[in-house]
């Protein structure tokens, strides 16, 4: 099992990097992978060295060794992206819901829409997309599912809270359905793409 981020690099920058490199080594702790800082400054310094210039998707892994290992693409642009709801499989075990792991079957989907919106099935509440968290947007406020240490907490998600920018709010299947009957807007962020609008299939 190894440990990963996945960042955007932007013009010789990483937005939100402070917040990947604490969720980074605050899952090595927990998970007893060793964790460098000096190696991480390293490695973020050589991709920063590297592409000064242009958009490009980031994979920074942790091997259980404690080396890094990057994995850089060019960024595609992301207009828009298709959802349906998909029913969370029970009995995960909590490291593996709030930690980017390379364990992460549990967001496996079909792959009928471009992403699996998950739920819990028993409580009907929204947790997260298969690549990151979920907002609503309401009569011009933004919300977010609260977090209970029930799905990957992002690191956009984390970063727009600190600025006041969405609200957690208990959010059911149900809420999501009336709410864009009713005209809100779905999206899902993360620190690659930030905020794509979402068209959800198949509602009732």
């Amino acid at each position: 099992m190894n440990l990963f981020e996945t960042m955007r690099l932007d013009n010789g920058e990483i937005p939100r990097l402070a917040y990947h490199a604490e969720r980074l080594q605050r899952a090595s702790t927990v998970l007893e992978l060793p964790f460098d800082d000096v190696r991480w400054q390293q490695t973020i310094q050589q991709l920063y060295e590297a592409y000064p210039t242009g958009q490009y998707r980031v994979k920074v892994i942790l091997e259980p060794s404690g080396e890094f290992r990057a994995e850089v693409g060019v960024l595609q642009k992301t207009t828009t992206m298709t959802a349906q709801f998909v029913p969370m499989k029970r009995d995960i075990p909590e490291w593996q819901r709030i930690y980017k792991t390379s364990e992460r079957e549990h967001v496996a989907h079909t792959h009928t829409t471009q992403l699996a919106l998950f739920f819990d099935e028993d409580t009907d509440k929204v947790l997260e997309f298969d690549i990151g968290n979920v907002v609503i947007t309401i009569d011009g406020t933004h919300y977010t599912p609260v977090y209970k240490k029930d799905f990957l907490q992002g690191c956009m998600r984390r970063a727009l809270l600190a600025d006041q920018q969405i609200t957690e709010k208990y959010l059911t299947t149900a809420m999501i359905k009336e709410a864009l009957q009713q005209g809100g807007q779905l999206w899902m962020i993360n620190s690659l793409r930030e905020w794509v609008p979402i068209t959800l299939e198949q509602i009732k």
